[in-house]
């Protein structure tokens, strides 16, 4: 039996559920038995499911919930020297080499097949959750060229699943801040500019991914020009994150 614990509720967003969701349905095509607990307090599932493989995805919440645990991009303060728990890094982080990090990055299977189709060689898709940053969403405000058109700011409940990722692949380029939708642009080859949140996690992830891949990282000093359009990545997802994960589950069954 596989256990999924993923974090949920106002703690930890929507991302969690989304890919351990993906991740529940692509082990049941493979014949195992799957079971997906949401809970928006992790710890407290500690001791509560036996013999269970458990895969752990809720931030850096404390992880030592069962005997044998999986646990994804999870950093918490038990991780130091903990030989029990299998510790499985699916994002870009100080702490694991970038290349591990693409490798392993869970991109949505849908991703797999989609072409890119970019009616509009100038279009803009500005990705910011619930609303459009102003100093970003204005026309030639950070893009200097006149004739960029926003193909539209876009909130995380203004469109479905897949209408998003067809929008995402018919842009040019995407501006959001760090998380994954920039790394599902990267994949599809999309220039990305990203810009802060105010987050000292995601200002030095944004950093990370400029240093190493040639995302553009947006401060407020700084414009961007027509070159964007043309930028090119020195590295990308590979598209066999959730492939490499099941096949860490699959060895500890």
């Amino acid at each position: 039996m596989i256990l999924i614990l993923a974090g949920a509720g106002a703690r930890f967003g929507t991302g969690h559920v989304e890919r351990m969701r993906i991740l529940k349905g692509l082990l049941e095509a493979r014949g195992h038995s799957v079971s997906l607990r949401l809970t928006d307090e992790p710890e407290a599932e500690r001791g509560r499911h036996g013999d269970s493989l458990i895969v752990f995805d809720a931030r850096d919440s404390a992880c030592d919930v069962g005997e044998r645990v999986i646990a994804v991009d999870n950093r918490s303060s038990i991780r130091a020297g903990n030989t029990s728990i299998v510790f499985h890094d699916t994002l870009p982080h100080p702490e694991v080499a970038m290349d591990v990090a693409l490798n392993q990055c869970l991109m949505d299977p849908a991703l797999l097949t989609l072409e890119r189709r970019t009616e509009d060689k100038a279009s803009i898709l500005v990705y910011s959750g619930q609303e459009a940053p102003p100093e970003l969403a204005v026309e030639g405000k950070v893009f200097q060229v006149g004739r960029d058109r926003m193909l539209g700011a876009i909130g995380a409940n203004r469109l479905d699943r897949t209408a998003f990722l067809e929008r995402l692949a018919a842009s040019r380029v995407l501006v959001s801040y760090f998380g994954m939708t920039v790394l599902e642009a990267m994949f599809l080859g999309i220039p990305t500019v990203t810009y802060s949140i105010g987050s000292t996690v995601h200002d030095t992830l944004s950093a990370l991914l400029e240093k190493e891949t040639n995302v553009r990282f947006y401060r407020k000093s700084q414009k961007a020009g027509q070159e964007i359009f043309d930028l090119t990545y020195t590295k990308r997802p590979s598209g066999q994150g959730f492939q490499i994960l099941i096949d860490l589950i699959e060895r500890y069954l």
